[in-house]
């Protein structure tokens, strides 16, 4: 909580994109709450606030992501 994963996704044709991620809730093996973005001076009305919830299922992990835009 309180951190951030900053990292950028590249396209052979549009470019670089940069992306930011920062934590607000962390369940370890059960759930994350973060808000994504371009990084420092992206519009505040750009922001996603993502949650993503993990669920054992036999054989592995069932993932929910929920993204709610602006």
């Amino acid at each position: 909580v309180g951190g951030s994963w900053i990292y950028e996704m590249k396209h052979p044709v549009y470019g670089a994109f940069p992306n930011r991620q920062r934590y607000l809730e962390v369940e370890p093996q059960k759930r994350l709450l973060y808000l994504h973005d371009g990084g420092e001076g992206y519009p505040e009305d750009r922001v996603m606030r993502v949650e993503m919830t993990f669920e054992p299922v036999p054989g592995g992990t069932r993932v929910h992501q929920r993204t709610v835009f602006s």
